[in-house]
């Protein structure tokens, strides 16, 4: 590429390939400014100056905040923490995953997260996302979701939220109780279903296709309803091999790929050492090879090609709160599906 440089996503430059570095950075970090202040949005100058010397990898990729953060944490490594840089890994499809985020629920009180601190633009370990637990089942609401949402968007953090549903007995009651405390907003992540419970066969085992169809037929209609109710084509899915082995795998074709028509995947898998010990590190693995769980599901009919989130810790630390935190990565493509569906292009 030599000196050659994208502008993307800035009027009357979309797409254009420019040879002079110094004017065109310019050029785009101005454009950037300009365009954060018609968003509403307070652009910390270190991220635009990360943007403008690392523009994205699609040039007509239109800009949002959230592209902002999806290349603010793949700076070089003069300019971020060694962890930002070193978290990179590569899934078995190809797809790499490398901006960082969180997610938390009634388990981090908000009293104890310095978001201020674990967002910080540029440095903050909580990277360029957060996703907010709002509701369980259906009685259960997390009363600190809206201020902590409404918290994390006055940083300029890109949000979502999501719902631990029960499908035990259908998710009607699930769906009537996240309508009435959703935060979601168009630009936000697409809205997830944590996927960890479900009917089991007799005997308090693993799921057989009856309680399965149960299962995977009661997790969509949720997601559906979810995707109905905001006006969105996919929300997300959170499952770990675990819940899918005792309460998905069982499930005909035909509902899987229901339940995977409507949303994305968010996949949960801890690197391990030899002694099976959560490293709480996503570069490493004991087996020598990435995603073995995942990959283990794939081969019994996990019906997404792909996650685009994937949790890699729940013991994690970040400068900010001093508990144990779920971190994540997600693959900086999803920014650019998540405006073009939800409204945002």
């Amino acid at each position: 590429m030599g000196d050659e440089i994208w502008a993307p996503g800035v009027p009357g430059m979309q797409g254009e390939q420019m040879t002079d570095t110094t004017s065109a950075r310019l050029t785009v970090r101005a454009a950037l400014q300009e365009q954060a202040e018609e968003y509403g949005f307070n652009a910390d100058p270190l991220l635009l100056d990360v943007l403008a010397d690392a523009p994205l990898e699609q040039p007509d990729a239109g800009w949002a905040f959230a592209e902002l953060g999806a290349a603010a944490w793949e700076p070089s490594r003069a300019t971020a923490p060694a962890w930002v840089g070193d978290l990179s890994v590569t899934l078995p499809s190809g797809h790499r995953l490398n901006v960082g985020g969180l997610d938390t629920s009634g388990h981090q009180r908000s009293d104890r997260l310095d978001l201020a601190t674990i967002h910080a633009p540029g440095h903050g370990e909580g990277g360029a996302f957060h996703v907010v637990k709002v509701t369980e089942g259906g009685r259960y609401h997390y009363a600190d979701a809206a201020p902590r949402l409404a918290a994390l968007r006055a940083l300029g953090v890109l949000v979502g939220e999501y719902v631990f549903v029960r499908p035990e007995n259908g998710t009607g009651d699930d769906l009537r109780q996240y309508a009435k405390h959703t935060q979601f907003r168009r630009g936000d992540l697409a809205p997830m279903a944590d996927f960890e419970k479900g009917r089991k066969a007799p005997g308090g085992k693993p799921a057989k296709r009856a309680e399965a169809d149960h299962n995977v037929r009661a997790v969509a209609e949720f997601v559906e309803g979810m995707c109905e109710l905001h006006g969105i084509d996919r929300c997300l899915v959170y499952l770990t091999l675990p819940s899918w082995q005792w309460y998905a795998r069982a499930a005909s074709d035909q509902l899987l790929d229901r339940l995977a028509k409507c949303s994305d995947l968010m996949w949960a898998e801890y690197p391990r050492d030899g002694n099976g010990k959560d490293t709480g590190d996503p570069t490493t693995w004991s087996a020598g090879y990435a995603f073995p769980r995942l990959e283990r599901a794939a081969e019994d009919g996990l019906p997404w090609p792909r996650p685009v989130i994937w949790q890699w810790t729940g013991r994690g630390k970040v400068e900010g709160y001093s508990g144990k935190i779920d971190r994540n990565l997600m693959c900086p493509d999803y920014y650019r599906a998540t405006r073009a569906a939800y409204g945002n292009a």
